[in-house]
Parts: structure tokens; sequence; C-alpha cells
């Protein structure tokens, strides 16, 4: 897929298949956003697939945005504290922004797969 293509044709899914994501795949959406950049190669993120359908029952109480029943979630956190005391008083917002950066690795990649697959990811 053209990278133009990737940014401009991508979209937040809301409806979904029943179709099961392969580990392979997912281990290479989370890979993609290890990849995004950070300030001071902090790598701030911890990536956390889900795909127990209880887990993401879950997930969807404490996310309003969560839309549709997705077969598969990467649920991204930083880890601003160590952030903090490895840059600074800045450290906290920047581990924020780099991980919306890994996000958007994670929305690019599971795009890529819906040109050769169905809809099963949640990428909003």
């Amino acid at each position: 897929m053209e990278l133009e293509r990737a940014i401009f044709d991508r979209r937040s899914v809301r409806f979904f298949t029943d179709q099961k994501i392969e580990k392979d795949k997912l281990r290479k959406i989370c890979e993609a956003a290890i990849w995004a950049p950070t300030a001071g190669n902090s790598q701030p993120w911890i990536l956390i697939p889900i795909t127990n359908p209880d887990t993401i029952r879950l997930v969807r109480t404490v996310s309003s945005g969560l839309l549709g029943n997705p077969q598969a979630l990467i649920a991204v956190f930083s880890d601003k504290e160590n952030n903090i005391r490895r840059m600074g008083p800045s450290g906290g917002s920047l581990a924020e922004m780099d991980c919306c950066f890994a996000a958007q690795n994670i929305g690019l990649m599971a795009h890529a797969f819906l040109w050769t697959e169905s809809r099963a990811f949640a990428t909003c």
C-alpha cells in the first residue's frame, strides 16, 4: 500500500466481522507501533493486545469511543512517571505524544491489513 493512500484513505472502523485476528498480524501491528518516533528514544509505551471477548467488553466500559464489536484491540499505555524521571518535567507530556505516534502506526498498519482482509480490527 502506498503511504499517501494509507494516510488519506484510512477511516475509523465501526463495523466489524467475526473473523478472528491471527497472532502474527497482531504482532506485526505492535511492531509497527514500536517503530514510532519518540523524544530521546524513550519508547514510553506499553502495548497490550487484547483478543478475549470478555476483556474487550470490560475495556468498552471505560472507553466510550470504542464502538462496534472488534475481534482485537491493542491498548496503548504511557509510562509517564518513568519518562519524567528520565527527561524532566516535560517527560509526561512527551510520553503521551509518543504514545499517540505509536497509536497512529497501529491504525495505519491495521488499515494496511484491511486492504487484503475483512474489517476485523478496531482502528479508532
